[in-house]
């Protein structure tokens, strides 16, 4: 099974895309990509992947169109001084399911196959970089579910069809909601790679721990903790995994209080559970009512962690050198990016990098 991954949200190069599939960034640039130092910050404290949004005009600027070639270098780039340091990347495409406000498989405009067209072009540049994961859209919504579940469908059976072999992560609606996975499980669970399996296929749900569940409030209200064994219940029969992609609150007495019993829940949910994403650094202001570190030159790294990252700091995987099962070592890895054992199958490239893995 998957080994659990410690990761962060670094925001910016999504900065412009609005909830309802706008996108308003001047000149299609985002305002402000997120700093580099941030990175080897995060890599000094163990974390072992990072979760990189990027809004879908910001690459495509038309649908079915070719992708901008100098804003891919740009996010390209980005990656890969990640991957390179042997760590690991989910490519957030920070599209609410929508592209220039219509709904993809909904809209008579904007079919299905306009998100796997997306897919393809970028699956193509990343697919021999077994670092880098697939976040199908973040925060789908007001969707038909069933329309949705044929569409991400549709991605994945082209994905594969081309030897697009990355772990895929797949999200429902209701903004991915954790507490709402229980409404759309059903439809999305027959969501499955085209020789039937399961490989490589991870849902992704988020929870903030304000009033609403929208990460405007610094002050939370509870851990929610019992979604997350909720979760378990549901997917455990069915051998299905989930990331949970966001989690957020703010620098109060409340937050730091319930997201460590949020985190903990997580790590105890393991395999079910693989791992948990903290929103957000990035390119966000000291203002900003979620940002888990802010700019200091006096420190080392540059940056200071606020009080909300380090309230779950204690549930972050230790640098270790499992390197799996004997049994897992001996299949070597299964078809859809099994190559990456502290994803989500074992892989290959982590048996000759056994510092990228880690236990709890």
């Amino acid at each position: 099974m998957v080994t659990p991954v410690s990761r962060i949200n670094l925001a910016g190069f999504d900065f412009g895309a609005q909830n309802d599939g706008t996108y308003t960034a001047s000149n299609g640039n985002p305002a402000y990509p997120p700093p580099e130092s941030q990175i080897d910050h995060f890599l000094s404290q163990n974390v072992n992947f990072f979760r990189i949004p990027v809004a879908w005009e910001y690459l495509q600027s038309e649908v079915n169109g070719a992708l901008n070639e100098k804003n891919l270098a740009t996010y390209k780039k980005y990656i890969d001084q990640i991957t390179e340091k042997k760590a690991y990347v989910a490519i957030d495409l920070h599209a609410y399911a929508r592209f220039k406000g219509q709904i993809v498989g909904e809209s008579p405009t904007m079919p299905a196959t306009a998100l796997a067209n997306f897919w393809s072009q970028m699956g193509a540049v990343f697919k021999n970089n077994t670092y880098v994961m697939l976040g199908l859209v973040n925060e789908p919504h007001d969707l038909d579910i069933h329309k949705w579940a044929k569409t991400v469908n549709t991605t994945v059976e082209k994905l594969r069809k081309k030897d697009i072999n990355n772990v895929l992560l797949i999200p429902g609606t209701e903004y991915t909601a954790m507490k709402a996975f229980p409404e759309w499980y059903p439809a999305m669970k027959d969501v499955k790679n085209p020789d039937g399996s399961l490989d490589g296929l991870v849902f992704e749900v988020h929870r903030y721990l304000d009033s609403d569940n929208s990460g405007k409030d610094t002050k939370c209200v509870a851990s929610h903790a019992d979604e997350v064994q909720k979760l378990v219940e549901i997917l455990k029969d069915d051998g299905r995994q989930v990331l949970l992609g966001e989690i957020g609150g703010g620098n109060t007495e409340s937050c730091v209080k319930f997201l460590p019993e949020l985190a903990e829940a997580v790590k105890n949910a393991y395999p079910t559970f693989a791992g948990l994403a903290m929103w957000a650094a990035g390119s966000f202001d000291a203002s900003y009512e979620l940002v888990t570190t802010v700019k200091n030159a006096t420190s080392p790294t540059g940056w200071t962690d606020q009080p909300n990252w380090l309230s779950i700091k204690p549930f972050i995987p230790a640098k270790g050198s499992d390197k799996g099962t004997e049994s897992q070592k001996k299949e070597g890895g299964k078809k859809h990016n099994t190559k990456t054992r502290a994803l989500l199958q074992p892989l290959k490239s982590l048996e000759q990098s056994p510092s990228c893995t880690v236990q709890w």
